[in-house]
């Protein structure tokens, strides 16, 4: 079987074994029992468990990242599917709404600053005959956006530097550590407007 070659290929390479890294589905689980190797929790999955609790702190405040998150999702979501809306707002400019994918915290980042990038132009198209586009016009809430925009935006540079290929630990842990840092201070600091 399988894990019957991959045991093998462990035992021939111990100085290779030393353990599994993946999320904790019951199928990574048994495959580290199988093999005997330890199981460590993947990385990048507490760090998606760590944003997507900061994203929901105070989610019951107006101007909290949660509601200001869902409400430029709502509107970008209206903005592509219709078809009288991507015309209008395809006649104004060239960049297209990017939606929010529930399985990947970076997309709200991308989601974020597309809005802000064209926010512009979808209220521009919010006025047009055609559209049936609902828009926040009001520089509180472009500000707002702007904001949380910048801050999920530090986190994806950050995260984009630990995928760099041969890495030292240290340096890592640097970024790691300012990561969890900028989270926590994030959460104390996302319902102030400024």
């Amino acid at each position: 079987s399988s894990c019957e070659h991959a045991r093998q290929v462990f035992q021939d390479t111990q100085r290779l074994r030393c353990c599994s890294i993946a999320d904790n589905c019951s199928v990574n689980l048994l495959i580290a029992k199988l093999i005997g190797i330890p199981h460590m929790n993947c990385h990048s999955h507490l760090l998606a468990s760590e944003v997507n609790k900061m994203i929901a702190f105070d989610s019951l405040s107006p101007n909290s990242l949660s509601q200001t998150v869902d409400s430029v999702a709502a509107r970008m979501l209206k903005a592509k599917q219709s078809l009288k809306n991507r015309a209008v707002l395809r006649s104004l400019t060239t960049l297209v709404p990017k939606l929010n994918n529930k399985t990947r915290w970076s997309s709200i980042s991308n989601m974020l600053h597309r809005f802000v990038r064209i926010r512009e132009k979808l209220i521009e198209a919010s006025a047009h005959a055609d559209s049936d586009l609902p828009i926040d016009d009001t520089s509180a809430f472009g500000r707002r956006v702007k904001k949380f925009s910048e801050m999920m935006g530090e986190l994806t540079i950050a995260t984009l530097d630990l995928q760099t290929r041969l890495k030292k630990l240290c340096d890592c842990r640097e970024t790691l550590n300012w990561l969890i840092e900028d989270i926590q201070v994030n959460r104390v600091t996302v319902e102030s407007p400024s």
